[in-house]
């Protein structure tokens, strides 16, 4: 055996081109499936790093609504009353995330991540603290009074806020203006995954907090326990939903109750491009596979008169299987070899381009188990095509040694021919998909977001507390010195800015209306609040297409006044003027109360994307939205928006600094350009496209090669009979023609069968791609036309050397040796 090995290695450095394009081909296509492997197990195999993590649940409210079921987070009755309903829960925690400024005084105030949580959070995940103590438990007479202002630090800020100082315990920590005292620190590692600093007991809100059953702003956590399921516990939030449902109409009529596993909660949305590039991949790996399976059956054409010598002098067929099952072997080491490296060195790259933020416990790396299946896959590939080529070769080999034949038939085997075709459907496929997607991203990046994306520099700030007045003070002063700079032609404050998501969902009614029991929102109509500055609009250049924008100094105890979109202006006053008509927050009552706060329309405008540049009705309903003026209605959580002329990162720097005097007390973070900002929303479809382009470019070049050659092959091996044709009148064009007549019928064949493939899956995975696309359809016979253009001028091209070759053939040379 070791004999035999040094005799196929020495064979295959003997032929460094053929070695080198065979290696490299496997390379490719195993470097791309190990890593998409290792993303496969980072994200769906890789346990949660939590004891017990597969009885760790996330439970949701949901709620129909225009035909779509909505996912939405618990109230607090809601809370109390799945955790004493569902006994299959051995621990529930529900959760509120909010940030908080840290520090002040002389040096800049600092934010930090925080959540709001009830005692049993610790307990659901199994985890104690390193240093002091967690809140302690529950009992039924704590919602009567607010819980003691405790904290519990990360690891990380007790590190970098305390310098690891065990002395810390007992010290006091202020947030938002707040002292809390610090209990405990949790253990390296813990909350990383949120990026929280801080754990503060929800409790502290006080009784007044847990009796709004309308207010849903909770996150739950649960623990099942050991003899339970997932569907038990399914079973009895149902029923405690449906009880509230009868209890509570007024506040859950239509609401029920969902229970995910923690792992599919939180790499669920994962799944769907994990799976997309699994299926580019295994195209690829196919494709190298039946280009190396070709090469190697032109290399065992080249050599069956050696093979055939073999034979004749009673070596056996099982001789020639061995030796090419070694050969075999070594080029698919040295393939998976090459491709371990690609894929280790194309990790990190892909970790830092991919749009998809993993958790830190599924940091991506090449381990033992996807290098073992891997290795696997190579065994599995390499015995198949040792299989076929050594069959290919002996038959024809054997059959011309038994009668002393000069040459071995078999040059224009079928089996060539249907790899051949094989690649190029599988490059059709490849090519239509990352055309689709492609065309999808364009279509996206076209949309109007609802107002004038251009020379813009967003930013978030939290401003200290402090009572109304003194907020608006604050506020005019940050957008004095942000219009003080040179080159700003505008500046705005804001709860949010579009395209970020944040939003405040509420229900609204109009004046008159009358409450409906059976209805999820008792008659009014869900809208998604925003408190913006008087400049605001216009900064921004949304258009107010009836009525007015705010005035500057709304009076802050007059009449509240409101810009409403005229989709919620349809469904509050369909076929009426909305304008100088009121509203109210909340659902429609029979009884108005004497303090109910009302405010007037003033003004239209048309939507905006605050949310998402696409909508996404299959995950949530597009409400509309409603502006308040930040003078009547003061917040301290702020985003800007400044409009500038000239270059946005100059402006952006020189705005960094027109800020710096108020950073003392106000922490500003997430400066980002409009650029940055469209590019969030872009990014995911863009490098689903790209990825899926660079699929298709090596899908192209692999059937390219296929084609090159299969049809060099063809021309070299009848290079004998071309000599005679020229010989006997046939001009180079008749000839090339003839040549080529063979390769393109192949080509044709693999076109047609791509095109249905294509159509196939296109209505296959319809639904599963609806997320991806974007008013574009996978099966639109405009694609695969192109698609297959394409395809066919690069089986054309690969074909111009050999065509050459061809027609470069001299009759008398070739007449002379014969």
């Amino acid at each position: 055996m070791i004999r035999d090995l040094k005799l196929t290695a020495r064979s295959l450095f003997r032929r460094p081109a053929f070695t080198l394009v065979v290696v490299t081909t496997l390379a490719l296509g195993l470097g791309a499936q190990t890593t998409l492997l290792s993303v496969a197990d980072a994200v769906l195999l890789r346990p949660l790093p939590y004891p017990d993590a597969d009885r760790l649940a996330s439970l949701y409210e949901t709620v129909e609504r225009q035909g779509v079921e909505e996912r939405r987070t618990f109230s607090y009755p809601d809370f109390v009353a799945v955790r004493s309903g569902a006994p299959a829960l051995e621990a529930m925690a529900a959760v509120s995330n909010n940030s908080f400024v840290v520090g002040g005084g002389e040096s800049a105030a600092a934010r930090v991540r925080g959540a709001w949580v009830s005692p049993a959070f610790f307990e659901v995940f199994g985890s104690t603290p390193q240093v002091g103590r967690v809140f302690a438990a529950e009992r039924a007479q704590d919602l009567e009074r607010a819980a003691p202002p405790e904290v519990v630090l990360s690891h990380g800020l007790w590190q970098s806020y305390f310098g690891g100082d065990p002395g810390a315990l007992g010290a006091q920590l202020e947030l938002d203006g707040d002292l809390f005292t610090v209990i405990g620190v949790m253990p390296e590692g813990f909350g990383d995954d949120s990026r929280t600093d801080v754990w503060l007991p929800i409790l502290h809100f006080g009784p007044e907090t847990f009796n709004n059953r309308h207010s849903r702003s909770y996150g739950v956590v649960a623990k099942l326990r050991d003899d339970a399921s997932f569907e038990s516990a399914q079973q009895q939030v149902d029923a405690v939903f449906a009880a509230l449902e009868v209890e509570f109409p007024e506040s859950n009529i239509g609401y029920g109750g969902q229970v995910l596993s923690l792992r599919h909660d939180t790499v669920g949305d994962l799944r769907q491009p994990v799976l997309m590039l699994g299926a580019a991949v295994a195209m690829l790996l196919l494709l190298a596979v039946f280009n190396v399976a070709n090469m190697l059956l032109v290399e065992s054409l080249r050599r069956r008169r050696p093979a055939a010598i073999r034979l004749a002098l009673g070596a056996s067929p099982w001789h020639l299987f061995r030796q090419k099952l070694l050969e075999i072997a070594l080029l698919a080491l040295a393939g998976a070899g090459l491709g371990l490296l690609l894929a280790a060195w194309g990790l990190p790259v892909l970790d830092r381009l991919s749009p998809i933020r993993l958790p830190e416990w599924a940091a991506l790396g090449v381990n033992l188990r996807v290098v073992l299946l891997t290795l696997g896959g190579v065994v599995g590939v390499g015995a198949s095509l040792a299989a076929v080529t050594a069959w290919l070769d002996a038959g024809p080999s054997l059959q011309a040694a038994r009668h002393g034949d000069r040459t071995v038939p078999g040059g224009g085997h079928p089996m060539r021919r249907a790899l051949l075709g094989a690649q190029i459907a599988l490059a059709f496929i490849v090519a239509a998909g990352a055309l689709v997607l492609t065309a999808s991203w364009r279509e996206w990046s076209a949309i109007h977001p609802g107002f004038d994306a251009q020379q813009l520099v967003f930013f978030n700030a939290t401003l200290p507390p402090a009572e109304d007045l003194e907020l608006l003070s604050r506020a005019d002063e940050l957008l004095a010195s942000l219009k003080g700079v040179p080159g700003v032609d505008g500046a705005t404050l804001a709860s949010d800015v579009p395209l970020t998501g944040g939003y405040s969902a509420m229900v609204v009614a109009a004046e008159g209306a009358v409450p409906q029991p059976d209805d999820a929102y008792g008659g009014g109509h869900r809208s998604y609040s925003h408190v913006v500055s008087s400049d605001y609009f216009a900064t921004l250049g949304i258009p107010i297409v009836r009525g007015r924008g705010f005035r500057v100094g709304e009076p802050l105890e007059g009449p509240g006044f409101t810009v409403i979109s005229r989709r919620l202006a349809e469904r509050l006053w369909p076929h009426e003027d909305a304008l100088g008509k009121r509203l109210r927050f909340g659902p429609p009552t029979t009884e108005v109360e004497a303090d109910t706060l009302w405010v007037e329309v003033v003004g239209l405008v048309d939507e905006v994307r605050h949310r998402t540049l696409r909508p996404d009705p299959e995950r949530m309903a597009e409400d509309p939205d409603l502006y308040v003026p930040l003078d009547q209605f003061p917040t301290r959580n702020i985003s800007g928006a400044v409009r500038v002329s000239g270059s946005l990162d100059e402006r952006l720097l020189a705005l960094r600094d027109a800020v710096e005097p108020h950073a003392a007390s106000t922490p500003f973070f997430a400066w980002r350009t409009i650029d940055d900002h469209l590019e969030t929303q872009l990014r995911t479809s863009r490098f689903s496209s790209l990825m899926m382009a660079v699929f298709a470019g090596l899908a192209l070049i692999l059937a390219a090669v296929g084609v090159y050659g299969l049809f060099s092959h063809r021309v070299g091996e009848r290079t004998r009979e071309i000599g005679v044709r020229m010989a006997l009148g046939a001009d180079r064009r008749h000839v090339l023609a003839w040549l080529a007549s063979d390769v393109a019928a192949t080509v044709a064949a693999g076109l047609a069968l791509g095109w249905i493939g294509a159509g196939a899956l296109a209505v296959l995975f319809e639904h599963q791609l609806g997320e991806a696309l974007y008013r574009v359809s996978a099966g639109d016979p405009r694609f695969l036309a192109a698609v297959a253009a394409l395809v066919a001028a690069a089986a054309a091209a690969a074909s111009l050397l050999p065509a050459r070759q061809a027609t470069r053939v001299d009759p008398q040379v070739v007449l002379r040796q014969e």
